[in-house]
């Protein structure tokens, strides 16, 4: 058993938190420390603390006090992962005008938020002509902005304070796949998705979907 205790309080990353309480067996100087998770995950990856409780024996009788010692902890946070379920994507068909590829994507976050989506798609032969985009009312409430470069393919969805994953799984169910051409390449296209958090660690593929591109055979036209 433990006689006394002490509470651990730390300020970090704009916020005070409890990361853990520090018992002690005055008789025996047994110790044990029992983290809090909730105010652990709060600390970015590789981010350390110092833990520090100095200790003194009080011998009434005597009226001595013991010299000070001290037991250091360091804590070391760990990046957790942030996950992308994209479902099952919808199929595009030449000229259609809204094809939402991923209605029911699912995105988690770890404690250090999400500074970035990236969805790329791939596949084609003219890859300069394929296009995803975002809905413009969904990035104006979330404050997510989208920007898509037509030479990679990659539509980068960003908020520089860190969004939340109901944020980003707002706008990934709205992106949106265009490709205006007349007989488009009909190759399967791939889409493929990686995140960033606030420490500019971007992850390994967390999702990768294929859809189909389905061409229309046009009627004929005459000009007299």
């Amino acid at each position: 058993t433990y006689d006394k205790k002490v509470a651990k309080i730390y300020t970090a990353n704009g916020s005070t938190f409890n990361y853990g309480t520090f018992y002690l067996n005055s008789s025996s100087g047994a110790y044990l420390f029992v983290p809090d998770d909730a105010g652990l995950e709060r600390l970015h990856a590789n981010q350390t603390i110092t833990f520090t409780v100095t200790t003194t024996d009080n011998d009434a009788a005597l009226a001595k006090t013991s010299a000070a010692a001290t037991i250091t902890l360091n804590i070391t946070a760990v990046d957790d992962t942030n996950t992308v379920s994209l479902g099952t994507l919808a199929n595009f068909t030449e000229q259609q005008a809204n094809c939402i590829l991923a209605p029911n994507a699912v995105v988690t976050a770890d404690r250090d938020g999400i500074t970035e989506i990236q969805v790329k798609v791939s596949g084609s032969g003219s890859q300069s002509l394929d296009s995803l985009s975002a809905d413009a009312t969904t990035l104006t409430t979330t404050g997510i902005t989208a920007v898509h470069d037509a030479a990679t393919g990659i539509l980068k969805l960003t908020k520089a304070s860190a969004g939340t994953a109901e944020e980003f799984q707002a706008v990934l169910r709205t992106v949106k796949f265009t490709n205006t051409q007349d007989a488009p390449d009909p190759s399967l296209r791939t889409i493929t998705v990686n995140t960033n958090n606030s420490q500019s660690v971007l992850s390994p593929t967390l999702d990768q979907q294929t859809f189909s591109i389905t061409r229309v055979n046009d009627a004929p036209t005459l000009n007299v």
